[in-house]
């Protein structure tokens, strides 16, 4: 039976290569879908079609079974030598043009590539959009962790500015930390029922400064205290949480001062700066002696410049400093000042004591020069008392007669010379009436009142003052 199965397998092998035409000198064989050929050609031996070789590992498959079955067919071929006839004539076709293919069954190299990389690509698909979805299921989480985050941060924002920051004091004394409005207002109520608003100093130049409290200008400002005690959080939240999250990274603590905000009265200001003003002010003055009886001496007192005051600009820097930053702050207005009279700016002065009967000249605050002298007997001929000046000076003078009781019967003009009543020098004084202080030589009534009204000085004496004094000097007279 085995046998006989063969047989029928290989003569239907031989009916499909004798239907087609092929006689087969050496084999043909047919089994299932696999086709061996060497050579193609259609059925009239006309032009031959058009050959694509098969995939290296296809024909290599092929060959092995067209291989095998050949063994089997050579195997039943010498059982059934008998079968010749028209097996022969498919066999010598066969030979001669090889096993005819169809060329619809032949597959193309770039045909069968192309095969394989649809497949490649079909498999990779679905990594691909595997990959995509991990992605964006990623990004999402990242997205929401961030959205939470800020979500928080916000909220913590919010939170926090409801309250004041931790180490913040009112006025630097009272401790308002993490106080709501609301506890700040009770606060701020106690603290200005105790009248405790913030003093401020005003600096002014050549004095020693005024202390003004606010209460004598204004009143507390609730409301403005409050808004700037909040206002130390600003206005952009993304800055405020930055600089928290960096404050936090550092382990930094802030600190602040709130200070009492005051709503300033005009009227009481007015008065106020009018008051410091009236105390500071003062009239310019040149450099000038003064007679200090306690002394009996002459005091120098240096040019001054004049001060005044400007109240416009000293309330306008107050009320600009109402916000002070220090409970006790320096404003510096502006002030006017206006020169001292230098034009009669001396450096010497005499000073002459008709008690005593001495005479002192004084070349700024020292005495360079004093002698003796012969003031006016008193009553009628007493020297005038009094501030005067050096109106005019001569050496060598002539006299003239001043009609006067002592001078009757004297000649009308004496020229310079030893009987001259002036002596050598004459130093005219401002008070008047023929004052003056010259020499003499009645050196016996020195240390004596004894004069006219004039001053007398021994002529060697009044010629060394001469060239000291300047006209226009200060001369006091006591």
């Amino acid at each position: 039976m085995k046998h006989n199965s063969e047989n029928n397998s290989f003569d239907n092998n031989l009916q499909d290569a004798d239907a087609l035409g092929v006689t087969d000198e050496n084999s043909a064989t047919k089994s299932g879908s696999f086709r061996y050929a060497k050579n193609v050609a259609n059925p009239n031996n006309s032009a031959p079609f058009k050959y694509s070789g098969l995939k290296a590992e296809n024909t290599g498959k092929v060959t092995g079974k067209h291989q095998a079955v050949t063994g089997k067919h050579q195997a039943v071929t010498g059982k059934h030598q008998a079968v010749t006839g028209k097996h022969q004539a498919a066999s010598s076709i066969v030979a001669e043009q090889h096993t005819f293919i169809p060329a619809d069954n032949l597959v193309s190299d770039s045909a069968e590539n192309s095969h394989y990389a649809e497949q490649d690509q079909n498999a990779s698909a679905p990594k691909k959009k595997k990959g995509k979805k991990v992605l964006l299921i990623v990004l999402i989480v990242i997205l929401a962790l961030i959205l939470g985050a800020c979500v928080f941060l916000f909220i913590d924002d919010y939170n926090k500015t409801q309250k004041l920051p931790a180490n913040t004091t009112l006025d630097s004394a009272i401790d308002v930390s993490n106080m709501s409005k609301d506890q700040l207002s009770k606060t701020i109520d106690e603290h200005f029922a105790n009248d405790q608003l913030p003093v401020f100093s005003l600096s002014l130049v050549q004095s020693d400064g005024y202390v003004i409290n606010y209460n004598e200008i204004g009143s507390s400002s609730k409301d403005k205290t409050i808004k700037a005690a909040f206002d130390v959080y600003g206005d952009n939240v993304f800055s405020r949480i930055f600089n928290r999250l960096v404050n936090n990274f550092k382990n930094a603590q802030s600190s602040y001062d709130v200070y009492s905000k005051v709503e300033i009265d005009d009227n009481k200001l007015n008065e106020k700066v009018a008051a410091i003003a009236a105390d500071y002010n003062a009239e310019p003055q040149s450099a000038h002696y003064e007679y200090d009886e306690d002394s009996n001496g002459l005091i120098k007192y240096e040019n001054q410049l004049g001060v005044a005051l400007d109240q416009e600009d000293t309330k306008s820097a107050i009320k600009n400093n109402a916000d002070v930053k220090d409970m006790v702050t320096t404003i510096y207005p502006n002030v006017v000042t206006a020169p001292g009279d230098y034009e009669n700016d001396f450096n010497q002065a005499i000073y002459v004591d008709t008690v005593n009967c001495h005479l002192w000249f004084y070349t700024g605050n020292e005495v360079t020069f004093d002698a003796p002298c012969t003031p006016g007997m008193g009553g009628s001929y007493a020297t005038p008392t009094g501030d005067f000046t050096v109106s005019n000076k001569e050496k060598n003078p002539s006299w003239y007669n001043p009609h006067s009781g002592w001078s009757s019967g004297m000649a009308e003009t004496i020229g310079p010379g030893p009987s001259n009543p002036l002596g050598l020098a004459a130093i005219a004084l401002s008070c008047g009436g023929g004052i003056f202080i010259h020499g003499t030589t009645s050196l016996g009534a020195l240390g004596t009142r004894a004069s006219h009204g004039c001053i007398r000085l021994a002529n060697a004496k009044v010629l060394e003052l001469y060239p000291m004094v300047e006209v226009g000097a200060p001369v006091f007279v006591r």
